[in-house]
């Protein structure tokens, strides 16, 4: 796949999509990330990043090409970075823990005059294990009773799948309305459902 091809599927992305994107390194996810990150704040969206603190310096280049992008704008989005606590990521504080933390921050982007809100967040195949399907359901609905307007991107490091049982990584990709793969090098694999 070249990059014309997932781009246009990130740029494609509409309020409700939920996409996946299964990434070897961190090469491979930048630049689906910079674009996701980067396409909100051109639409002046609320973009949120729950990332692990632990790679918030890893993270730092991405998120300076992506606001690098829209320099110029007189109008853009705000990019808020959430840095997640281990115990977020594996599912070790519980299925819903996510739900009030999002809660919050959509609460923040209505403060903001906000109605579309962009979400990018890395997390482990164990959180789907301990119910991160009713979390996210859980997020959607309350996005909905508040009228926003949400696009999700799920991030999935592949070194992590292979411990996850094939129900579980069936059900994290039927999960996502698309999904994009990281290959290797500039190869990417993209999958709408």
């Amino acid at each position: 796949m070249t990059d014309a091809e997932w781009a246009r599927v990130v740029d494609g992305l509409n309020v409700g999509d939920h996409a996946m994107l299964l990434y070897r390194d961190l090469a491979g996810m930048a630049p689906v990330v910079e674009r996701f990150i980067a396409s909100g704040l051109r639409a002046n969206e609320y973009v949120v990043a729950l990332l692990p603190l632990e790679e918030m310096a890893a993270w730092r280049p991405i998120f300076d090409r992506a606001v690098h992008a829209t320099e110029g704008m007189q109008d853009s989005g705000t990019l808020q970075i959430v840095p997640l606590l281990p115990s977020r990521l594996n599912g070790d504080a519980g299925p819903l823990d996510l739900v009030p933390l999002v809660r919050r921050v959509l609460r923040e982007a209505k403060a903001d005059n906000r109605s579309e809100v962009r979400v990018v967040g890395r997390f482990a195949p164990a959180l789907l294990e301990r119910g991160h399907d009713r979390n996210a359901m859980a997020i959607e609905r309350f996005a909905a009773e508040q009228h926003f307007r949400l696009r999700i991107l799920c991030l999935y490091d592949a070194s992590r799948m292979d411990r996850a049982s094939a129900k579980t990584v069936q059900s994290i990709v039927s999960a996502h309305s698309h999904s994009i793969a990281h290959l290797g090098q500039d190869e990417y694999l993209v999958e709408a459902f």
